[in-house]
């Protein structure tokens, strides 16, 4: 889709808009626009490593910049967004997107927990900044979320009870990851080991 327009990527057969969010991501003063589509027609798709072949709806996550002019897509990635049944509990999976103060959101809310993802313009791509990934384990009740600032390659990890006030804070080191990941370069969710039992 590199190079099209809002208006062509609407009238793409087999597929539609079913998302989107506008926003200045490049500093220009000029709204950008962040789109999903998603197939009408159910695409057989190997999802993880040693999952089988499904269909499903597709879903392809398009981000038109603008360059002093009409938005156009200079960023595609065909592989990084959840599709509608990769919710587990939840029936139909949708991200929630917005672009505030120059940065897109991505994320998702299960029945427990939430995973969300922060995008920011640089070197016409968009590179992932920080994340939040975590909920609470239903038998337990114990809260736990891991919040990745890839800038300062740390982990800043939360703990406690959904009855008690005081959590428990440790951080982890993720200075082996010696660059920032970009949207372009993304694959399926949870399939990038961060560091030990951690994924994203």
């Amino acid at each position: 889709m590199s190079g099209k327009t809002l208006n062509e990527i609407k009238n793409i057969d087999g597929w539609s808009v079913f998302l989107g969010a506008s926003g200045d991501l490049n500093n220009d003063k000029i709204d950008d626009y962040v789109a999903i589509l998603q197939s009408h027609d159910s695409i057989r798709e190997v999802r993880c490593n040693g999952c089988k072949r499904l269909p499903n709806k597709g879903r392809i996550i398009a981000v038109l910049i603008s360059n002093h002019g009409q938005p156009k897509v200079s960023i595609q990635n065909n592989r990084f967004i959840a599709r509608p049944d990769e919710g587990g509990m939840v029936p139909f999976l949708a991200p929630e997107i917005q672009i505030i103060d120059g940065q897109l959101s991505i994320s998702y809310q299960y029945t427990r927990s939430n995973t969300a993802y922060f995008f920011e313009f640089s070197n016409n791509d968009l590179l992932l900044v920080s994340a939040i990934s975590g909920g609470v384990h239903s038998a337990s009740g114990n809260v736990e979320f891991d919040f990745y600032d890839f800038k300062s390659r740390v982990i800043r990890n939360e703990k406690g009870h959904i009855s008690k006030d005081s959590t428990e804070v440790n951080f982890i080191d993720i200075d082996h990851l010696k660059k920032l990941k970009s949207l372009s370069e993304l694959e399926e969710m949870y399939n990038w080991q961060i560091t030990a039992y951690r994924f994203l």
